[in-house]
């Protein structure tokens, strides 16, 4: 038996009749006596505890995952405040689940990445005593605005194993960098990471790219602290952008670095892998200071990169060839998109086109949601299951079940 998936959206002012509305919507003409998760993006403009008080009203016995998002995507488009969702089933032989929650990410990164993957793992040993199935993908949402998006991939990966494949999408707040939300049984948290470790006879096909390019020369990390690059060639970080455009401190600081640090990241190479880690600060220190959203090591060798709508658009269909293929002779049931704000900064009103050139490649009738993110996590090689997961800047990423 392949797995069933409804779809509902809303975008109502009031919190309680969004979720009611987009579950109406999820479960009309449902087919099943049985749902076995919904997954929820949603606007952080929401009384995130009504909304789910709405969705309840509908499903109530229904374990819902997800988080906030910066907006989230549905097939006919971009929901810039509204909800998103998905109910699926599925006989427990194709498709089971487990789900663990890590805290306190803004204190220990690391050690929430533990605790929601060791949690998961922990419930995942009782459902394969009976099903005999091993363990597929671990699908993460974590806080995108606090703690350390490089360490959280870290601490599922000391439990999982460096090449199991981890994917998700970094929680969002509507760009305001301020608060996020993450959805599990367990209710409505923040400065958490929702994890679902899965099994069965479910495939997956993973496709990630960017589509943002070098620009100039290699350049050394020369002093850093986690996600704070120090100095860059023995200089201030800021020097780097000062040179590029020709801006002292002060503007950068008063033309939000965040806004050019999107447009211009800053790109890492890893050894082994064809693309490039991007990065993209979002704020300047006191001392010249780049605060990035994810760790870059010290000694890294880096450059500046550059994109344009037609290199974003070309990563997105990309990443969408390579999830098909890597699924193999199996048909796309289901699709999750996880993308970053920048993309859809840099693409403006043209945003609808990078969702488009996806469903021309996976297929128009293919059941697909996904959000805008702080932050998008899955491995750059993943046709056989090898390959390190790592967190990015700027990508896209698309997963397909089937």
């Amino acid at each position: 038996m392949s797995i069933s998936v409804n779809l509902g959206w809303n975008s109502d002012n009031n919190s309680y009749k969004a979720g009611k509305s987009a579950a109406a919507q999820a479960i009309y003409n449902w087919q099943r006596n049985d749902i076995n998760l919904a997954l929820v993006f949603a606007s952080s403009r929401y009384n995130q505890n009504k909304l789910i008080d709405g969705i309840k009203s509908i499903i109530p016995d229904v374990p819902i995952f997800g988080c906030t998002a910066a907006s989230s995507i549905t097939p006919e488009g971009i929901l810039e405040n509204g909800i998103t969702m998905a109910i699926l089933s599925s006989d427990p032989e194709t498709f089971h689940y487990s789900w663990g929650l890590g805290k306190n990410v803004f204190k220990n990164s690391r050690d929430a990445g533990h605790q929601s993957a060791k949690a998961a793992i922990e419930e995942f040993k009782k459902i394969t005593s009976k099903y005999k199935s091993r363990r597929k993908y671990f699908l993460i949402f974590p806080d995108g605005v606090t703690g350390n998006g490089l360490d959280i991939i870290r601490g599922c990966q000391e439990i999982l194993g460096n090449n199991f494949p981890i994917i998700g999408g970094a929680a969002g707040d509507s760009y305001m960098f301020e608060k996020t939300y993450q959805y599990s049984p367990d209710g409505v948290t923040s400065n958490s990471i929702i994890g679902l470790l899965t099994g069965g006879e479910t495939e997956l096909g993973i496709g990630v790219r960017h589509g943002w390019n070098p620009l100039g020369k290699y350049r050394t990390i020369t002093k850093q602290n986690a996600n704070i690059i120090k100095e860059i060639n023995n200089q201030p970080a800021i020097s780097l952008y000062e040179e590029y455009f020709e801006k002292d401190t002060k503007i950068l600081k008063e033309e939000p670095l965040s806004m050019m640090g999107m447009l211009y990241p800053i790109g890492m190479k890893i050894p082994g892998e064809k693309e490039y880690v991007v990065r993209n600060p979002f704020k300047i220190g006191k001392n010249g200071e780049l605060i990035c959203t994810a760790e870059l090591p010290e000694k890294a060798k880096i450059r500046l990169m550059i994109g344009n709508k037609t290199s974003v658009i070309t990563a997105a269909r990309e990443a969408s060839l390579t999830a098909l293929k890597n699924l193999g002779q199996r048909s796309p049931k289901f699709a999750l998109v996880f993308t970053s704000i920048s993309r859809k900064k840099l693409l403006g009103r043209n945003s609808y086109k990078e969702i488009e050139t996806v469903k021309s490649i996976i297929g128009r009738n293919v059941p697909l949601i996904g959000f805008y993110t702080y932050g998008e996590q899955a491995p750059f090689t993943s046709d056989v299951y090898t390959g390190q997961s790592y967190f990015h800047n700027e990508a896209i990423v698309v997963t397909l079940i089937g």
